[in-house]
């Protein structure tokens, strides 16, 4: 549930989330923050108040700049790849949910099954 993830991390857009990974790591999936020392509240602030990892990296190499936009910008590479890592697929089918709970059920229990009457 989008609403969920925004209110969850006070971001603009589900999409956000990947950023905010893809910045200050994600420890459950075993990848370390690009930038060292970055936690996650670090990196929620520069995408809260920078958008996506792009624009939280040019933000960074700007003319300038300083703190963790600045250290993120020099960590480009690992920062972007670390994106590629946490990026959330948004084109995959989902099945009919309905449909695979009424086949479950039934093969469970065949007398459930709407096939066999």
């Amino acid at each position: 549930d989008g609403a969920a993830v925004c209110a969850k991390y006070d971001l603009a857009a589900p999409r956000l989330l990947a950023a905010v990974k893809a910045l200050g790591g994600e420890k459950s999936d075993g990848i370390d923050a690009p930038v060292p020392g970055m936690a996650a509240g670090y990196a929620r602030r520069l995408v809260q108040e920078h958008g996506d990892v792009e624009a939280v990296l040019a933000a960074g190499a700007a003319a300038g700049a300083s703190g963790w936009a600045r250290k993120a910008a020099g960590a480009a590479e690992a920062v972007r790849r670390a994106a590629r890592l946490v990026a959330l697929a948004t084109d995959v089918p989902l099945p009919n949910w309905a449909e695979v709970e009424a086949r479950t059920r039934a093969a469970l229990d065949p007398a459930l099954d709407p096939t066999m009457g």
